[in-house]
């Protein structure tokens, strides 16, 4: 056996310093799995923290157009709870019962509201129709259009703008839309 001669001038067995040599190698490779594993569980608890509500910067930073559309969408169920919280509406009125009511009311079918007639009683009833629809659901002038039988989105508009009108040459009066009901 040849000895070495290390670095202080000592001469060492070979053996000696190749177990050395293991030994620094396994305590060095053990480190390294000791801080993979650290990171790991830093990784884990980050994972399993809740997330806070983003704010305005946050929002603007968002990369995705799917994260754009997921968090609009809840802080838009945030607010529509909350404007039902404040109207004291727990239920939601739909175009049928909307129809249906002004229908019996006014004493027009709802095929007549789906024909052409341009007959007064029939036009009242549509503009009624528009007017309670826009201000009560959260329906878009072209889905209450098709749902009357196809009108257009401008013949809607037109019914929701002149109802009022009507009304108060009637003698009965409705409050105007605000901004949040006209959409």
């Amino acid at each position: 056996m040849e000895a070495s001669l290390h670095d202080n001038g000592i001469r060492y067995n070979p053996k000696f310093l190749a177990r050395a040599r293991e030994r620094q190698k396994a305590e060095r490779e053990k480190a390294a799995r000791a801080e993979k594993v650290r990171r790991m569980e830093e990784e884990r608890a980050l994972k399993m923290r809740p997330k806070p509500a983003p704010s305005e910067a946050d929002v603007i930073k968002l990369r995705t157009w799917e994260e754009r559309r997921e968090l609009a969408a809840r802080q838009f169920d945030e607010a529509n709870k909350v404007l039902l919280a404040l109207r004291g509406r727990s239920s939601r009125i739909t175009y049928n019962t909307i129809e249906r009511r002004l229908c019996r009311a006014l004493g027009v079918t709802r095929e007549e509201i789906r024909s052409e007639s341009r007959k007064k009683r029939i036009v009242i009833c549509r503009h009624a129709i528009s007017y309670w629809c826009r201000r009560r659901t959260d329906m878009t002038l072209p889905e209450i259009g098709h749902r009357m039988g196809g009108f257009d989105h401008s013949s809607i508009h037109f019914g929701v703008r002149v109802y009022p009108g009507k009304r108060a040459r009637q003698g009965r009066f409705v409050r105007p839309l605000l901004a949040v009901d006209a959409r």
